[in-house]
């Protein structure tokens, strides 16, 4: 905002304008505040993605819609000290056709420290299991060619994101990684762990998952090998719902063509 030096009242003695000395005071502290909140974190990243299609799907006339999910959010570090990060991420979706869409920072909303050993989250955010299925599905359970990530995890809709969770996660170790979530509603708890590897070109991964009192387990599990520009890619799973048990499979690859990418998947 300009401040003009002569927007003050008129010197009784001279008659010049008077600087608007306490405005520009005022100002200074709020620009110092402003810099002061600026400079507590050190890297913020605005993220997002706009998706808008002409689909056409079985016995439906064509429309514009979403081949994948719109969203946008950030994320960011800040140095603590002693090895610590503190760290945080926000994302919201929308649908691009409306402009409208789910609650504010409906699909990730958590905080936490991060350091040498690994991360402690608490909020809301994708489960162990859900990582299996989006890092072994060419679609990442998101878009027009993906099973989805509730059909895949079983019919399990709240494995996808677990709220007022705490999360536990290693950094890598000789390739191998580990993570743990458990929250929920009060009568309805969630956990899910997960163990991943990745050497090579090979990357494989095991989840476990229990949601609610009912006994309802999940077990995943995912593979896929890089072979220069293609990535086959295979995951499992099985478990109940509802005290009926139930399986769910998924077979793809992603075959790279320069800058283009061909996604083909089977579930």
């Amino acid at each position: 905002m300009p401040l003009e030096a002569g927007s003050g009242p008129a010197c009784p003695r001279c008659g010049a304008p008077r600087p608007a000395r306490r405005r520009q005071a005022l100002a200074a502290a709020a620009l110092s505040a402003f810099a002061g909140a600026a400079a507590a974190v050190s890297e913020v990243t605005v993220f997002g993605r706009i998706d808008a299609s002409l689909v056409k799907r079985s016995g439906r006339e064509p429309g514009l819609d979403q081949g994948s999910s719109s969203r946008w959010g950030f994320r960011g570090r800040d140095a603590r000290g002693r090895g610590l990060r503190a760290i945080f991420e926000l994302e919201g979706g929308f649908d691009s056709d409306t402009g409208q869409g789910e609650p504010l920072f409906r699909r990730e909303s958590w905080v936490g420290l991060e350091g040498d050993r690994g991360r402690l989250r608490l909020g809301r955010s994708r489960s162990p299991s859900q990582s299996v299925a989006a890092a072994f599905d060419p679609h990442h359970t998101d878009g027009i060619g993906s099973f989805g990530p509730a059909a895949l995890l079983l019919g399990h809709a709240d494995l996808t994101r677990i709220d007022r969770a705490l999360w536990l996660e290693t950094v890598p170790w000789h390739g191998w990684t580990a993570s743990a979530a458990h929250g929920g509603a009060a009568d309805r708890r969630i956990t899910s762990v997960q163990l991943r590897g990745r050497t090579g070109g090979l990357d494989a991964a095991l989840a476990w998952a229990r949601v609610g009192a009912g006994g309802n387990e999940l077990l995943s599990l995912g593979v896929a090998h890089d072979l220069g520009g293609w990535r086959p890619m295979a995951q499992y799973h099985v478990g109940d719902n509802g005290g009926r048990p139930r399986r769910s499979a998924l077979v793809g690859a992603t075959v790279a063509f320069g800058r283009d990418e061909l996604r083909v998947a089977y579930s």
